[in-house]
């Protein structure tokens, strides 16, 4: 066995402890569960477009600071590990999907999170 392969086991085998309470869930319920909160997730399993499509959430919080300091803590003990943060929420997809969502988030007074 390589040396390659040998840490990439080993990593794998530690990343264990990290996951013992969370389950592997969809990117898709990710965004429906944790809506408005930042994510971050432990990457289990990527689409055939090498997306990412599943994982275990680690830690979700309002505060992008919480998250980031959880991602330093496991970066620190697992630097090999494939992590992903992100805002949960709907994906706009067009303009007009933009538009009808702003004035949904106007009406209700809800705060809103963009990344543009």
């Amino acid at each position: 066995m390589d040396r390659k392969t040998a840490r990439t086991r080993r990593d794998r085998d530690m990343v264990g402890d990290l996951v013992d309470s969370s389950e592997t869930i969809s990117l898709e319920t990710a965004n429906q569960v944790y809506t408005g909160e930042w994510v971050l997730l432990l990457v289990t399993a990527k689409d055939a477009g090498q997306g990412i499509s599943q994982g275990r959430v680690l830690d979700h919080s309002p505060s992008r600071r919480q998250i980031s300091q959880t991602t330093r803590r496991v970066r620190t003990r697992y630097p090999n590990v494939h992590l992903y943060t992100f805002f949960a929420g709907r994906d706009i997809v067009d303009a007009s999907e933009a538009r009808e969502h702003l004035a949904q988030v106007a009406a209700n007074g809800d705060r809103l999170h963009a990344w543009w």
